[in-house]
């Protein structure tokens, strides 16, 4: 397609193109020179956009740009917003906006009264349908309201129930599944007789199919706290060639401030801390390497990583401002979720150096934003380390 651009000129495909290249390169790309590459020729060929105004392309170039290219150098709650226009060719500010049950049933009823311009009007329901699955991974990864997302998947799956469309059923039920988990809901028989609808997709796309099993799954365990299931699924998961560069940074986050939790208390074998080193290493390397394409979406990762191992090597002073670091750094790019994190660690942080009156203010603040994100799970944990050491400040008083 590039080249026959070079040879007769651009059209309305060239964009896409580009963007595809550029797209290809970014999965596959391990080092930032070559992403950083990529980024350009995409973000020029999303400049083309002005003058080619077609609503047919809208969907495809969104679903590809907002998808697999710019998520490496903007904001993950931009790229999720303009996958939402992938979508329907309309822009729901709500959405980000709701952060109570009365607020869901309002986004639900606005949901329902949409033109679907992505769909019906431009006619590329495959596009329109990639970007649902695009726009709810980027919606979770960057903190959105576990209620609204929940049931902003429910319309996007009713929308793919109308237009008898089963191709990216699957993938949206997986992040639902991880959704509802986070959130503390048990899955309903509707859920499992959905699940079950798709098994040709599943045959027929084994490999894309654990992919999703498997980021989810790691995605799941970490939050819920199941450090052995996070680990066995991190190395599945990192083994895999169709898992993608932002996914597999991801999940080399996660596995390590999983390593961390896992040998954080009791005798540490020489393995098991080679093991916290060489994932810690791996991790904050490709992590800080890409924190230079987009500071706001991996700046208050590396922090926090930094913050682990050094409380891990018992160096207090340094472990303690970054912490104080990467909670500032997630409240200021709007990582809700991994703020209330950021919290939490240093909160055992300070349990472990004898400070319980600055564990419990962390705690507090952890439970404030995990309120935000709407995960009961987390809220009922946090609780509990509360509980835990008001008794402790009340003795000593």
């Amino acid at each position: 397609m590039i080249d026959l651009t070079l040879k007769h000129g651009m059209c309305e495909e060239s964009v896409y193109s580009f963007i595809q290249y550029a797209a290809v390169v970014c999965q596959r790309c391990r080092d930032t020179t070559g992403m950083q590459e990529a980024c350009r020729i995409g973000k020029v060929a999303m400049s083309l956009m002005k003058r080619f105004s077609s609503p047919e392309i809208v969907p495809k170039v969104y679903s590809c740009y907002f998808g697999f290219v710019a998520l490496h150098t903007e904001p993950l709650q931009l790229c999720a917003d303009n996958l939402r226009r992938g979508f329907d060719g309309k822009y729901h500010p709500s959405i980000l906006q709701c952060h109570s049950q009365n607020h869901i049933f309002l986004l639900i009823r606005d949901l329902r009264s949409l033109s679907l311009v992505g769909i019906s009007g431009a006619g590329a329901v495959n596009f329109a349908f990639f970007n649902s699955v695009f726009l709810v991974r980027n919606a979770l990864l960057s903190g959105e309201n576990l209620f609204c997302l929940r049931n902003e998947i429910d319309y996007h799956l009713d929308v793919m129930t109308r237009f008898k469309h089963t191709l990216f059923k699957d993938p949206l039920l997986a992040f639902r599944e991880t959704i509802s988990k986070i959130i503390g809901a048990q899955s309903t028989s509707s859920e499992d007789n959905r699940n079950t609808e798709n098994l040709a997709f599943n045959s027929l796309n084994h490999h894309r199919s654990n992919v999703f099993t498997h980021f989810n799954t790691v995605l799941q365990s970490f939050w819920l706290g199941y450090p052995d299931r996070c680990d066995h699924s991190a190395k599945r998961a990192l083994t895999m060639t169709l898992l993608g560069s932002q996914n597999w940074l991801l999940v080399l986050f996660y596995a390590a401030l999983n390593a961390f939790r896992i040998n954080t208390n009791g005798n540490r074998s020489r393995s098991q801390v080679s093991n916290v080193r060489k994932l810690y290493k791996d991790a904050i390397t490709e992590m800080r390497a890409f924190a230079t394409l987009s500071p706001s979406n991996y700046n208050g990762k590396v922090l926090l990583l930094e913050a682990e191992m050094h409380s891990f090597k018992n160096k207090v002073d340094v472990a303690t401002a970054k912490y104080s670091e990467a909670v500032a750094a997630f409240s200021s790019s709007r990582y809700v979720h991994e703020q209330g994190l950021a919290c939490e660690l240093a909160g055992f942080h300070y349990i472990r150096i004898d400070q319980p009156e600055t564990a419990l203010d962390f705690f507090q603040q952890a439970k404030d934003c995990y309120t935000q994100w709407g995960s009961n799970v987390k809220i009922d944990f946090i609780t509990r380390q509360i509980s835990l050491l008001t008794p402790h400040n009340e003795n000593e008083e």
